[in-house]
């Protein structure tokens, strides 16, 4: 497992499908747990309750052959994807 400044892997024997879908859930989660300001237009629960919007990131964000992906990259795609939290602006 690796999770560095900008690159996340998670798992091991795992497709780069599932562990780009877990990188996702991940930094969602991380993001909640830690933000002081929510960077999103929807809440954290309501981007991992819905599975279109996962789907949408997941298929949007560059990654290697194994899930790995550049956190700055899957912030933006989320952004672009879910909008940005209106006090942002």
């Amino acid at each position: 497992m690796s999770d560095s400044k900008n690159e996340r892997n998670v798992g091991s024997g795992t497709t780069g499908q599932e562990n780009i879908r877990q990188a996702i859930l991940d930094f969602i989660t991380f993001e909640d747990e830690t933000s002081q300001v929510w960077p999103w237009a929807m809440t954290a629960e309501e981007i991992l309750q819905n599975e279109e919007i996962l789907q949408k990131i997941a298929v949007t964000v560059r990654s290697d052959i194994s899930g790995k992906c550049d956190t700055d990259e899957l912030y933006d795609t989320i952004s672009e994807i879910v909008g940005v939290n209106p006090t942002l602006h």
